[in-house]
């Protein structure tokens, strides 16, 4: 039941500011649109649900300088994930300086909640930043819900986790459980190397400089999806 479906607060952005101005909503064809407006970094969220059951969102967002990660993230309960199946990058997780080694295919992945360096040793990693997402289908206690975009190198983050072995996740993670974004960052080493100093790795291990305008659009369809 999609009416219940605990996937909600958001789009919040990642980084930047967002500060509501107004709301609209109106029928167009036979398609019911909700269009929001802010101030700051967020510009707007055009959310379009359709009678087929996807519902389409749009929206934009301004930044100017360096980031660790640039992009949109929503709420939804981790306890309550089985598994997830994707078209895009796999099957391990990425970082911005680790995204060698993967394929491009259909991947399917039981949750798990590893974390290197302590048991159990269950791979590849359930929660993490996956590249090059086409579609993602979540099966939950709630039921299947997909995200897909039509555009290239959206970057999906999938809870929280550890890239080194500490109190806290390392480095900082995005706000919200899933993401969607348009940049990750790298990740440092076990050899004496913090995050804080990870640049001096090497380019790909520096800050994602954005400046400009970001346009993204994603579907979402809750439920179960009727094959013909």
């Amino acid at each position: 039941n999609s009416a219940k479906l605990s996937f909600n607060n958001g789009p919040v952005l990642v980084r930047g500011q967002a500060d509501f101005t107004s709301i609209k909503h109106y029928q167009e064809d036979n398609n019911q649109v909700v269009e929001v407006s802010y101030n700051g970094s967020l510009k707007n969220v055009r959310w379009k649900m359709k009678p087929n059951g996807w519902l389409e969102m749009d929206y934009e967002y301004a930044l100017e300088g360096k980031y660790p990660f640039a992009g949109i993230s929503f709420s939804y309960p981790e306890g309550l994930v089985l598994s997830a199946k994707w078209l895009g990058k796999g099957p391990y997780r990425a970082w911005k300086n680790r995204m060698q080694g993967l394929n491009y295919n259909v991947f399917e992945n039981l949750y798990n909640n590893t974390q290197t360096g302590n048991a159990p040793w269950i791979y590849p990693e359930f929660k993490g930043y996956y590249s090059n997402i086409v579609w993602l289908e979540l099966s939950t206690m709630e039921g299947k819900f997909i995200v897909a975009s039509p555009e290239d190198d959206l970057y999906v983050r999938l809870f929280d986790f550890y890239a080194i072995n500490g109190a806290k996740p390392h480095p900082v993670l995005p706000t919200g459980d899933i993401s969607f974004l348009d940049a990750i960052p790298a990740v440092g080493s076990k050899m004496g190397v913090s995050n804080n100093e990870v640049k001096s790795l090497g380019p790909n291990s520096d800050l994602n400089a954005i400046n400009g305008t970001i346009k993204r659009k994603l579907f979402f369809y809750f439920g179960y999806l009727l094959e013909k």
